[in-house]
């Protein structure tokens, strides 16, 4: 879910034009892509704990604070950085590469 959730990020970031987007709208972006490829939707609790181990790995930067679905996150890596780490080893989850990749 890691890779849905950071390409997700990226997706939810190029559409709101900012530096920062809450963790709720972020979610929203994962659970369409998940379902419009056919890809299980994982609890929004799950998608917390993700994008708080991807904090500990300083992926992204989570503000911090107890009401997860205000959260605000961003990027802590280059979006092409991101867009390798995302496809690399991404095999299992081919129609990625169509919405990380611009053109």
């Amino acid at each position: 879910h890691a890779k849905v959730l950071l390409c997700a990020v990226v997706l939810e970031l190029r559409s709101a034009g900012l530096a920062e987007v809450q963790l709720e709208a972020v979610y929203d972006r994962y659970a369409v892509l998940c379902r419009t490829n056919d890809h299980p939707v994982a609890h929004f609790a799950a998608i917390a704990a993700v994008v708080a181990n991807l904090g500990g790995l300083k992926v992204l930067l989570v503000e911090p604070g107890c009401h997860r679905a205000t959260q605000r996150i961003s990027l802590n890596v280059s979006t092409d950085g991101l867009e390798n780490m995302v496809l690399a080893q991404a095999e299992e989850l081919p129609w990625l590469k169509g919405y990380v990749v611009r053109n």
